[in-house]
């Protein structure tokens, strides 16, 4: 499977910022066939970044869907509308939906059904905080996360039409990124675990504090599938830094 880059630009860019930064992208050389690359902008500038990148070989993809099809849930984007508007992924369960938000495992697994429901590849984010980590949790946390999605009516067919990417809680835009060989394992332990549960041919990516003086490293490990970029990808040259980490 190819490597998957993917770019969440959370709350953050202007339609100067993304202009800027997409032509900076765009005006670097780069073999995109080697990667999927994947941009997560702001719903609102969903359109306008899918109409900047043209016709390079990229993807763009919503940072949050509802779990609900249509009607009057103010504020909600529908996962029809992300297809409408060109989008063939979405984030679901982002740590900031869960910890900052609220968002239950029960509705996250239900935005993911909806995800798969309109064919958008959602992206499921789990990982453990601080606390939980400290506390030997990580395990528990990463098994009651996946499972929420296993344990909906065939659940194992639609868990396998995603992507997982692990993200420690603890290492999310802290500026403390995961050791590699410890992403290995954890990688190790959810591939183990998708496996026993019929779950095969999924990608796991890492998220948290991704730069690219860390990133070629974690590239480097066969359990790390690619990277989900927080701010690093709102920096030109950063992000096309640790897209070159593969040739």
């Amino acid at each position: 499977m190819k490597p998957i880059f993917a770019a969440n630009w959370k709350m953050n860019g202007s339609l100067e910022s993304i202009n800027q930064l997409i032509s900076s992208l765009l005006s670097q050389s780069l073999n995109s066939i080697a990667r999927e690359v994947i941009i997560f902008p702001p719903s609102p500038y969903l359109l306008h970044t899918k109409k900047l990148l043209g016709n390079i070989n990229w993807y763009v993809g919503g940072q949050n869907l509802s779990n609900f099809d249509q009607g009057a849930y103010t504020g909600e984007v529908a996962a029809s509308m992300l297809r409408d508007l060109g989008c063939g992924y979405v984030l679901v369960g982002h740590s900031e939906r869960r910890h900052v938000i609220g968002e239950s495992c029960e509705l996250v697994a239900q935005k993911f059904h909806k995800a798969i429901q309109h064919k958008l590849i959602p992206i499921l984010c789990i990982g453990e905080t601080l606390d939980e980590r400290n506390a030997k949790e990580t395990y528990n946390v990463i098994d009651k996360q996946l499972r929420s999605v296993l344990d909906l009516p065939t659940g194992a067919e639609i868990l396998s039409k995603g992507i997982v990417a692990y993200e420690p809680v603890w290492a999310i835009g802290t500026g403390i990124a995961a050791k590699p060989n410890d992403v290995a394992n954890l990688h190790g332990y959810i591939r183990t675990w998708l496996l026993e549960n019929k779950v095969e041919d999924v990608p796991i990516i890492y998220g948290g504090s991704v730069t690219p003086d860390n990133a070629h490293e974690l590239l480097l490990k066969p359990e790390i599938n690619g990277v989900l970029v927080g701010g690093a990808s709102l920096d030109a040259n950063k992000f096309m830094e640790i897209l070159k980490c593969i040739n």
